[in-house]
């Protein structure tokens, strides 16, 4: 089988100081030769070289190190160049490689992929990887650093031993059954299967929590025209992200900011106000604002003092029985105006259904730069909309749905090992079956058609 040769550019494409590419396969040393013109290059040290074209011109001037198999990311040969991080010669350096025979660019993931299956290391450690680099917020990176480096600490090593141990006195009793009280026997293996059950049900709980955590969270910004919305957007980030004005109807469509905040990484979606509109762009808007109701997003509704009249409750009470039993707060908006106070206490009885703890207060105008405010305001928003019962500290290792679906597949073994406990010999292949399923979560057991979906998802040159 002729493997052909990789090579990609590992760093950005853009206008920087350096640029890496990369090179992985068996042509490694003759690209080293013909675009670098080393002969002899020794492994592991950095070589300053011309880079030269077809016809023999330079073209550039970089490093250059070349990591012999098996000792190397891959497990192949690999040769990375760094260049200067010009577009041109970024373009002229890919050019001269795809006219190298057996070269090829590589596909998202591919080095990865190659390094996998030279069994450098498991399935979820490359998972952790890709996490890493994908990484925007502390939490994110908090389980990506437990995938990518706490391999020891992983509980399904200790699910494996505790099942090895468990077929271990199952086949001892097959052998020696006269030796073995049945009874208690079978006792002692229910209460060790149900005690990884309950640890693996505790890893698959967290599922939800894990997700939001990975992909960010999402709060939708509703309510009537010129309650202060892209106000509050523009306070949160303290820059003039939205544009604001007297005009109703300023903010059309939504807007996506994304922010951490307190390790979480929060999407805001400044959203057109809710109202009876003529214009077709603002009717649009508006009705994306409506559908995102239907969404488990969460949701903060901006109120503010002038657009409390009885005239405008209908369509508040209708917003606030669509968002009632989501995860919401709701800002009480320029307190700077005279009869701001009355309004939001007579609003605030209306509702005796919504907690008082579920209301802030704050002028958008007054306190625009009050950073004693921001800190007070990012706090609530954390506590009421984001926080979890999940402490990342805790030992969270499972990030991916896959990893998801082998931990379901695994408890639907130890159930049906507990449903036929008595009869050992079934128990004993329905905990094969398990292990089974442990080992994929590293990747063990995987078809190549599968490794391919997930290492696709992979950045280029990675």
């Amino acid at each position: 089988m002729n493997i052909k040769t990789i090579y990609a550019l590992s760093t950005f494409y853009g206008q920087s100081s350096v640029a890496v590419v990369r090179v992985s396969g068996s042509e490694s040393l003759m690209v080293a030769k013909k675009i670098c013109n080393l002969q002899n290059i020794k492994p592991r040290y950095a070589n300053f070289c011309k880079l030269i074209d077809r016809k023999g011109k330079v073209f550039d001037e970089g490093l250059v190190i070349y990591f012999k198999k098996p000792n190397s990311f891959t497990g192949e040969d690999v040769l990375e160049i760094q260049t200067h991080g010009s577009i041109i010669v970024i373009n002229k350096l890919l050019e001269e490689l795809s006219k190298l025979k057996n070269l090829v660019p590589a596909k998202p993931g591919e080095f990865s992929k190659r390094s996998f299956l030279n069994n450098k290391q498991n399935l979820m450690y490359f998972e952790g990887i890709n996490n890493l680099i994908a990484a925007e917020s502390e939490n994110q990176i908090d389980i990506a650093k437990r995938q990518v480096f706490g391999f020891k600490k992983n509980p399904t090593l200790k699910w494996k031993n505790t099942i090895q141990e468990i077929k271990a006195i199952i086949n001892a009793n097959i052998e020696f059954s006269e030796d073995f009280d049945d009874k208690n026997n079978a006792s002692n293996l229910k209460r060790k299967i149900k005690k990884i059950k309950t640890e693996i049900q505790k890893s698959i709980s967290l599922s939800n929590s894990v997700e939001k955590i990975k992909h960010g969270h999402k709060i939708i910004l509703l309510g009537p025209v010129n309650t202060g919305k892209s106000s509050l957007i523009n306070f949160l980030f303290q820059d003039n992200k939205s544009i604001t004005s007297k005009y109703k109807g300023t903010t059309t469509d939504q807007i996506e900011y994304s922010l951490s905040l307190r390790g979480e990484k929060v999407t805001f979606v400044d959203s057109a106000g809710i109202r009876h509109s003529k214009r077709f762009i603002e009717k649009e808007g508006i009705k994306k604002t409506m559908s995102n109701l239907n969404s488990d997003n969460n949701f903060i509704l901006v109120l503010s003092p002038e657009i409390l009249s009885n005239a405008n409750l209908k369509s508040i009470d209708r917003l606030i029985l669509r968002i009632i039993k989501k995860r919401f707060i709701i800002v009480l908006n320029k307190t700077d105006l005279s009869n701001s106070k009355l309004r939001f206490d007579n609003f605030k009885k209306k509702y005796p259904q919504i907690p008082d703890s579920n209301y802030i207060e704050i002028s958008c105008k007054e306190q625009s730069y009050d950073l004693k405010k921001l800190e007070s305001f990012q706090l609530f928003v954390y506590q009421k909309l984001l926080k979890t019962n999940m402490n990342t500290n805790d030992d969270v290792y499972f990030s991916e749905l896959r990893h998801y679906q082998c931990l379901e597949s695994i408890n639907s073994k130890l159930n049906l090992a507990l449903d036929h406990i008595e009869e050992i010999e079934i128990v004993s292949n329905f905990l094969d079956e398990a292990l089974h399923e442990l080992d994929n979560i590293f990747g063990r057991h995987d078809k190549e058609e599968e490794l391919d979906i997930i290492f696709r998802k992979f950045c280029i040159g990675k």
